[in-house]
């Protein structure tokens, strides 16, 4: 499965203008719908996940991606804080037809990249970060990771993952403590 975006333009239009099709013009063959309902952290959430078979609206401009079997739109309306907002994507996939497993396949990506860049992100603002020339963007890269692991792994305290990452980077006794139960540095 991949995002369609607005880097393909006649694809992304004409998948957007099938969806607004569909949604004139409901029909049952082809179709496949999944809506689920969400409350937790301070927002309500409710998603839907559409699919289209592709052998049964075929879409023209997406004839160059051999296997597609599906063209699915992912539509969330979240409620926060009073606040409403909606948002939809596209997806092509080589999926068959099934809107429960488009939305797991969604939802999976969405973990993982929530789980590889949101927190380096929180913690070390690490998408501001400009070091791009030579070693200077991989070696602050790796030293994040450390710094964000230590406190994972020695189960310090209960607090924020941040403030104990800061707290680390200000208090070099609280560092080498970590690293201790880490088993990363052994002292004698």
């Amino acid at each position: 499965m991949i995002a369609l975006k607005r880097n393909q333009p006649q694809a992304f239009q004409e998948v957007v203008e099938l969806f607004k099709y569909m949604e004139k013009n409901p029909v049952q063959k082809g179709v496949d719908v999944r809506q689920e309902h969400d409350k937790g952290h301070g927002r309500i959430e409710d998603r839907s996940v559409i699919g289209i078979d592709a052998s049964v609206y075929p879409v023209e401009a997406l004839k160059k991606f051999p296997g597609l079997k599906s063209v699915v739109r992912a539509n969330a309306v979240v409620l926060r804080q009073g606040k409403q907002c909606q948002e939809y994507r596209y997806y092509i996939t080589s999926q068959s037809l099934n809107a429960r497993r488009h939305g797991e396949t969604i939802r999976a990506h969405w973990e993982i990249e929530n789980k590889l860049h949101h927190v380096p992100d929180v913690v070390f603002d690490e998408d501001d970060n400009r070091s791009r020339k030579d070693h200077p963007a991989k070696n602050f890269t790796t030293i994040r990771k450390v710094c964000l692991d230590l406190p994972r792994s020695a189960r310090a305290d209960k607090k924020p993952l941040k403030s104990t990452a800061r707290k680390a980077l200000m208090f070099p006794e609280f560092a080498f403590g970590l690293m201790q139960q880490s088993g990363l540095l052994q002292m004698e």
